[in-house]
């Protein structure tokens, strides 16, 4: 027999479903096999009666974690793109945001860095006939 809850064959001598718990005995405190709430019409056996839905919102934490390590931003989009579009595109932009930020960064430090570093060998070049007098 099956399970009129889950759907799994059973054996006939069962009380209990061995997969979903649910009584499948004649109990007049239990579940009559005999009645069908509906639950399974038309659908396969051993499937459920809805699919379960994710929440697909923007998650701050996951955009923080992207903006800090934007590899893993685009790992997430990756991976998340077909079943939470909303929140793997959130992350996959982020992600890119930040590597365009720390490029800029880069290259402005480095010239910044460049000068500094030009500024202290020229101060040290002039000082250097001073100190050898």
């Amino acid at each position: 027999m099956f399970c009129p809850n889950c759907g799994k064959n059973i054996s006939d001598e069962t009380i209990y479903c061995p997969y979903c718990g649910r009584s499948v005995a004649n109990d007049p405190h239990g579940y009559n096999p005999n009645y069908n709430q509906g639950y399974n019409q038309g659908y396969a056996p051993n499937t459920p009666p809805y699919a379960p839905v994710k929440e697909d919102k923007v998650s701050v934490g996951f955009c923080i974690l992207s903006y800090f390590v934007p590899i893993v931003g685009i790992i997430l989009w990756i991976v998340w793109h077909k079943e939470t579009p909303k929140k793997a595109r959130a992350c996959g932009i982020t992600a890119i945001i930040a590597w365009v930020i720390n490029f800029i960064m880069t290259f402005i430090m480095s010239f910044v860095f460049a000068k500094l570093y030009y500024d202290i060998i020229n101060d040290l070049l002039h000082i250097m006939p001073m100190i050898i007098k």
